[in-house]
């Protein structure tokens, strides 16, 4: 047991070399004890490092030594604590700069064996560890709601219609952060485009997780077809929901189990996505080269969100992408959320977020012919592509020509 008088020994997760020895690093001024010292290393995976050294542990590291890599100076700065024989271990996070395999090493041979008898209190992203430990602390992060509720299992035809209904939605972060929502309330019509637009922080990214509950309500609901998304499982909510996230996620494997992971389509219907995404010719030629996008061809849910989803690519892709979706998607709930305004110029309706708040959500044409908040992104998105790109618009904020860096001239009209 612990008392007021027992020694403590701190490692850091950002590890501290001092210029000097490999062996003056963990002796830090401490006598040698060569028994002591041997084990410390051992338990720390530095034996084989120090042997492959010219010098051995006498070789010089720091600013006028040679250089390392950051798992082994982490290592160097844990064989310093174990070294020192404390009362009570502060570990924070000490496996984030090694490979999997070392941080198991270090685990059993360090912290389980070496600081066996000792009090440790260790700070990890490393959950396979967790099953070990006397004891267990997840500061601020909620347990995830299960993935099935046997007794309230959604019928297969849901959602049949793809309405959303946000009612007085409010959602933080962390049980005492500020409300990074503020009690949205809005309905998403079946079938219906609806784009999100807002600058930085508005909670656009905030709205999207809430769908998919990555993060929870604090307060109000979020409705699909007139169910309530918190009462049902993860995995019956989100397998009805597509996205096309900014950074596209490809999985180690083929073609076919990137679009296809669970196994549910045909070569043919496969091809026929790859083909309306334009990507059936990059496919044949380079198999390992897949967009995101083809993924949702497939799956064919009711609602589909594009998380500025055309962010990193030209407007002239953006626009064959929001043409497929036009084309390919018709009778479903699309919900985008912009980078570039204009994406959303088409859309049935926009909604406009201003620091968790609901500003604005009306038809874009509408909203485009008064002084609004969507009008004014607007007119800003056009006047500095007339700086930086080159393109010519009216007062009103309406584009006129667009000119190429090459000097040929587009009209738009």
């Amino acid at each position: 047991m612990a008392s007021l008088e027992s020694s403590l020994a701190y490692v850091s997760q950002t590890s501290w070399i001092q210029s000097g020895t490999i062996r003056d690093n963990i002796l830090y001024g401490k006598p040698m004890e060569e028994e002591r010292y041997r084990r410390a290393i051992k338990s720390c995976a530095l034996d084989k490092d120090i042997d492959n050294f010219d010098h051995g542990d006498l070789t010089e590291i720091g600013q006028r030594g040679i250089n390392m890599s950051g798992g082994q100076k982490q290592r160097i700065q844990l064989a310093r604590a174990v070294y020192n024989d404390a009362d009570i271990y502060l570990l924070d996070d000490p496996f984030s700069a090694v490979d999997a395999q070392t941080a198991a090493v270090l685990f059993n041979d360090c912290v389980m064996d070496a600081l066996g008898k000792k009090t440790v209190i260790l700070v990890t992203h490393q959950v396979e560890f967790l099953s070990e430990v006397d004891k267990i602390l997840f500061m601020s992060i909620p347990a995830e709601a299960p993935e099935t509720l046997d007794d309230k299992i959604p019928p297969s035809s849901w959602p049949s219609e793809g309405k959303i209904e946000l009612q007085e939605l409010k959602i933080r972060y962390r049980p005492n952060a500020p409300l990074v929502l503020k009690g949205i309330t809005c309905t998403f019509m079946g079938g219906t485009r609806v784009g999100v637009v807002g600058r930085t922080g508005s909670g656009k990214s905030t709205l999207i997780s809430s769908l998919f509950r990555l993060v929870e309500p604090a307060t109000g609901k979020i409705l699909i077809d007139g169910l309530d998304i918190c009462s049902i499982g993860l995995k019956d909510l989100r397998m009805k929901l597509s996205i096309i996230p900014q950074d596209p996620t490809l999985f180690k494997g083929s073609v076919r189990t990137n679009l296809d992971p669970l196994g549910l389509y045909s070569d043919e219907e496969i091809w026929q996505a790859l083909e309306k995404c334009q990507l059936k010719a990059t496919i044949s030629s380079l198999p390992n080269k897949l967009d995101s996008s083809g993924r949702v061809l497939l799956k064919r849910n009711k609602i589909l969100v594009l998380d500025e989803a055309t962010a990193s690519i030209d407007s002239a892709t953006d626009a064959t992408l929001q043409r497929i979706i036009r084309q390919e998607f018709t009778g479903c709930t699309v919900i985008t959320v912009a980078h570039r305004v204009p994406t959303v110029i088409d859309s049935d309706m926009v909604m406009v977020l201003s620091y968790g708040e609901l500003m604005e959500y009306d038809e874009p044409a509408k909203l485009m012919e008064t002084n609004s908040f969507f009008s004014k992104l607007v007119a800003e998105y056009w006047y500095f592509s007339e700086i930086f790109v080159g393109l010519t618009v009216s007062d009103e904020g309406k584009l006129l020509e667009y000119d190429e860096p090459s000097g040929d001239k587009f009209f738009l009209f």
